[in-house]
């Protein structure tokens, strides 16, 4: 090392831009202007030699590719190289086979210094694209960690939520969600469970007092103007003619059978809906006093009908005989005319008249009954009757049509239009006629109630009240405030038995087959949401595992581009600084900060 106290200048320490090294080295005539040209002949004898390597005899070969190996790779290469074969010189010492190979290489690079040509460009190359291209893939991997993980949090609580739902749904409609299908079907046999109850709590004491109140308030209430007024007639047909909780509604025939699977569908007929025989009241002795009930032969279509044709004397003769057009007996009855004695005209009806309905009292053929019937040719016809009583896939076991010629009424009974015997109907809760006329009467029962007892509490009215109580009848009197609060109660409890969501999706479900298809699909859908989201809750685990692992690559791999970096910098600071009498030579610049050097 030479003194610089001569001269303080000389003891300065020489500051390169790493940017600006290749420049630098080439204006001091350090390197060759041709550098880069000799330099890329150097590195395709590197690229021809790797090919060729032992690679077994380091593990450190392994990793080498043509792109990471330089001078100072060459170097430890053949260092290598050298101390595994002690025998790879020759007599003069000069290293022979592949270790001499390598030594050539390590040769061309220290002529002319190519090797700082080589350092200047490695640190350009990796200061400005390599380090920071990733650093960058380091952060955006520990980015996609942390929202795979924050996304595997929010998909691993919505499928628990997903789960509770579909729990929570499968018992509110009292299911276990195994099979979903067959478990919505056979809820329909609960509901006559649920309407026992309703007609129990509805026979209970507390509503029958509360009836008997409104009744006996409304009759003292309007007492000499209408004193037979009839109040909550459904709730009292209820009460004195329970309904059949037995005759449960069920799903329509036609919807069954779609239902059931299609091989094992059968034509499905449908039930007799009539109950009681009807009365038309026809006589056949005379047309004021009603007889007994006939049985009305129509005999449409018959082959031998009593039908009669005139012959050409005036006689009535057999139609079928007379080779006529046949005509249709309809046996209603009607007195037959006198045929016999026809000598003088008198009591001979013309088959004009006879077709008409004519008798001997009643030439002109004026008929009470039309029955108005269009028999096509050939044979017979079905007839229309146009009496549909189905409802939206609903079939009461025991309904009729009500009609006010059958006297029907909703859960009693009635004398029908003849005045003969009283035809009983007992409807099912399910009709929904009859059971928004129930729920009529029970919501107006709730609403008197509440309305009296918010009269007896209020002061306001508290003293009317009274005077009220006083002069009424021992029916309405003996009740107060708690009786009172006692029948709202129970008057709720009813309504909620009747609205509450389950017993009307047991309802829907026994009679509407797309009511029940939309909420399976409901389920269906609830159950595969869950699955679903622990699907994707697989796949974000290992789509985070794997970005883990990049992660995991990218470290190694930016710390080796960091370390060689390193390496060539302090490669270059020595070198240039043994060619200036050992003056410190220091690399400025970004190169610093990629490196970590502060």
């Amino acid at each position: 090392m030479q003194d610089h106290g001569a001269d303080p200048a000389l003891s300065l320490p020489i500051d390169i831009t790493y940017s600006k090294l290749a420049d630098w080295l080439v204006d001091r005539r350090k390197i060759p202007t041709d550098w880069r040209k000799r330099l890329a002949g150097v590195q395709s004898r590197v690229r021809t030699v790797l090919s060729t390597l032992p690679r077994d005899v380091d593990s450190w070969f392994r990793t080498l590719d043509a792109e990471g190996v330089g001078y100072v790779e060459a170097k430890r290469i053949r260092d290598i190289l050298l101390a595994a074969s002690p025998d790879s010189r020759n007599f003069l010492g000069r290293a022979t086979g592949a270790a001499g190979e390598w030594n050539s290489i390590v040769s061309a690079y220290e002529k002319d210094f190519l090797y700082l040509g080589e350092a200047a460009q490695l640190m350009v190359q990796n200061t400005n694209y390599d380090i920071p291209d990733l650093k960058r893939q380091v952060v955006r991997l520990q980015q996609l960690v942390a929202d795979s993980e924050r996304k595997e949090a929010e998909v691993k609580r919505s499928a628990g939520q997903s789960a509770v739902k579909y729990q929570q749904a499968c018992q509110e409609l009292g299911i276990e969600g195994l099979n979903i299908r067959a478990e919505l079907l056979s809820l329909g046999k609960t509901l006559p469970t649920i309407f026992a109850d309703v007609v129990e709590a509805l026979c209970s004491g507390t509503v029958e007092r509360a009836l008997d109140y409104y009744q006996a308030f409304t009759k003292y209430a309007l007492a000499g103007e209408h004193d037979d007024t009839a109040v909550l007639t459904t709730l009292k047909e209820l009460r004195d003619n329970p309904p059949d909780i037995n005759a449960a509604v069920t799903l329509s025939p036609n919807v069954t059978e779609q239902i059931k699977p299609k091989e094992n569908r059968e034509s499905v007929t449908q039930p007799d809906l009539f109950t009681t025989e009807i009365d038309w009241g026809i006589d056949t002795t005379s047309g004021t006093d009603t007889g007994p009930p006939l049985d009305i032969n129509w005999d449409i279509g018959a082959m031998e009908p009593h039908s009669y044709a005139a012959s050409k004397d005036g006689k009535v003769e057999n139609a079928a005989e007379a080779g006529t057009p046949v005509d249709i007996d309809w046996d209603i009855g009607t007195i037959e005319p006198d045929l016999e004695g026809a000598g003088n005209g008198e009591g001979v009806l013309s088959s004009e008249q006879v077709l008409a309905g004519a008798s001997v009292d009643n030439p002109q053929g004026v008929s009470e009954i039309s029955w108005d019937i269009q028999v096509p040719e050939g044979g017979a016809t079905e007839i229309n009757w146009d009496i549909d009583v189905e409802e939206d896939g609903l079939v009461a076991t025991t309904e009729v049509v009500s009609s006010s010629n059958f006297g029907v009424s909703y859960g009693g009974s009635e004398l029908d239009s003849s005045g003969g015997e009283e035809v009983k109907q007992t409807f099912s809760l399910a009709a929904t006629d009859y059971r928004n006329k129930l729920l009529d009467d029970l919501f107006e029962l709730k609403a008197f109630l509440k309305q009296r007892l918010e009269e007896m509490e209020n002061e306001d009215t508290a003293a009317l009240q009274n005077q009220v109580q006083a002069v009424a009848p021992t029916s309405i009197s003996q009740h107060g405030s708690e009786s009172l609060m006692a029948m709202v109660t129970s008057v709720c409890q009813v309504l909620n038995l009747l609205t509450n969501r389950k017993t009307r999706d047991l309802i829907l479900l026994s009679t509407s087959l797309r009511y029940l298809e939309r909420l399976e699909t409901s389920l269906v859908q609830k159950k595969q949401n869950e699955a679903k989201l622990h699907q994707t809750m697989k796949d974000l685990i290992n789509k985070r595992l794997e970005l883990r692992n990049n992660l995991t690559m990218m470290w190694p791999k930016q710390e080796a581009v960091v370390e060689r970096t390193k390496s060539y910098k302090q490669l270059v600071e020595k070198s240039v600084s043994a060619q200036y009498s050992d003056r410190k030579v220091n690399i400025i610049g970004e190169i610093n900060t990629a490196l970590g050097i502060f």
